[in-house]
């Protein structure tokens, strides 16, 4: 049976790396869950970067065993850690949007539509910028402050393909 988390796993390793504006190279990571999960998995020690992040909230999965398809109200959050966070929106936006973000979002789509199992119903993304993006919810807050896009989209996927790894980026 096709996991939906897992199936997203599978096509976001396939994504280049992300590059900054020293010409820095970064492995995009991707998790899903709950803020908890969030919270644990930024927590970690580690050597390499945890960013950017794609990060798949909690959702839904419709299964059609006729189609063969997957279905889900998809919630993803692209993010890399605020290095500035006392600068405005503008300065955010000409360093970590132009340079990290947006590359990272147009792999995404690239990747969604040329992937062989994903489709956007309806061709259709909602998406808010949130520069220093942090919440609190009950002190239970992220941990890092981000600069992130939040996407909110349908995502279907065919259950009885494979994913296609030669994706031209």
């Amino acid at each position: 049976m096709i996991v939906f988390e897992e199936q997203m796993r599978e096509i976001v390793n396939l994504l280049p790396n992300a590059q900054d504006a020293n010409g820095n190279l970064f492995v995009v990571r991707y998790g899903w869950g709950s803020q908890d999960e969030l919270n644990k998995f930024l927590f970690l020690p580690e050597s390499r970067s945890k960013y950017p992040l794609i990060w798949l909230l909690p959702g839904r999965t419709t299964r059609n065993e006729v189609t063969k398809k997957i279905r889900r109200q998809t919630r993803l959050v692209i993010a890399t850690r605020a290095t500035d966070t006392n600068q405005f929106n503008q300065v955010q936006h000409a360093t970590d949007y132009v340079n990290i973000l947006n590359p990272v979002y147009s792999n995404l789509q690239t990747l969604f539509e040329s992937s062989g199992i994903t489709k956007i119903v309806d061709n259709t993304i909602e998406e808010e910028l949130r520069p220093n993006y942090s919440f609190n919810d009950n002190g239970k807050g992220v941990l890092d402050i981000w600069n992130a896009i939040v996407l909110d989209l349908t995502l279907e996927m065919l259950t009885d393909r494979c994913v296609n790894k030669t994706i031209k980026f």
